[in-house]
């Protein structure tokens, strides 16, 4: 209740500030969870879809190297084998919750990732989604943080060789090269 009333204000001040100088009214966005918990729990929906211009889902980090099995961090769509609470970790299930808890589907931007999660895989021929991993992926040159890596690295992995693979049940691409997914 009290984020909608913030929302409010500013909506309201930045209405009054364009009528008061006649310029264009300012756009007033959030950054939102794509995590269906968070919306559910923490969000008027509704009633944030009157005063935002825009609500931007942040739709990445659902995997990582907090689990013990590889997976894409930004899946589309789940596999056909996932759980029921696994069927959720997705971005069409985040954009379709936000649009059932009554976001506008015009005022929805998704947020896609421009690096990727990584993994230690446990056997390097065991490589497919859900493989088991010990740990976060080798910490890259620039980026230096395990289990993480830049687009611009994961870029230079695949100019060294190592695997892609297109997902067409999560409609994602993924690479390993040895012990690295």
């Amino acid at each position: 209740d009290r984020y909608v009333s913030l929302i409010k204000e500013l909506r309201e001040a930045f209405d009054g500030e364009a009528k008061g100088s006649s310029k264009t009214r300012l756009l007033l966005t959030a950054a939102v969870p794509a995590s269906f918990e968070a919306v559910t729990s923490g969000f008027n929906v509704p009633e944030l879809n009157k005063y935002l211009d825009f609500m931007n889902i942040m739709s990445y980090d659902f995997h990582g190297d907090w689990e013990q099995s590889v997976n894409h961090n930004s899946p589309l769509f789940s596999l056909n084998t996932a759980s029921g609470y696994q069927k959720k970790l997705t971005v069409d299930f985040s954009v379709a919750e936000w649009v059932n808890k009554g976001a506008s589907k015009e005022k929805l931007v998704v947020g896609l990732p421009t690096y990727g999660r990584t993994f230690t895989l446990s056997s390097p021929n065991l490589t497919d989604i859900n493989a088991p991993a010990i740990k976060g992926g080798l910490p890259g040159q620039f980026t230096r943080e395990a289990g993480f890596l830049a687009f611009f690295e994961i870029c230079d992995l695949l100019k060294m060789g190592a695997t892609l693979v297109w997902d067409n049940e999560q409609m994602v691409p993924y690479a390993y090269s040895g012990d690295q997914w």
